[in-house]
């Protein structure tokens, strides 16, 4: 999911949102929300952390990390 996640992005320069029409992008969009939720509470592994806090700064309109 993670590979897909980044092929969104590199295709629309941006992550997915829950208003996209296709199936594809809805699955992304809710596999990323879980990804977030875990990385605000602190429950993602070291490697998987860095992956996702890396799209939520550059990416994700509603940063915890700006």
């Amino acid at each position: 999911s993670y590979l897909s996640l980044i092929q969104f992005i590199e295709n629309n320069n941006r992550i997915p949102r829950s208003n996209d029409s296709d199936d594809d992008s809805a699955r992304i969009y809710r596999w990323y929300g879980i990804q977030r939720k875990k990385t605000i509470n602190g429950k993602l592994e070291s490697e998987r952390l860095e992956k996702i806090k890396y799209i939520i700064v550059n990416y994700d309109e509603r940063s915890i990390y700006e």
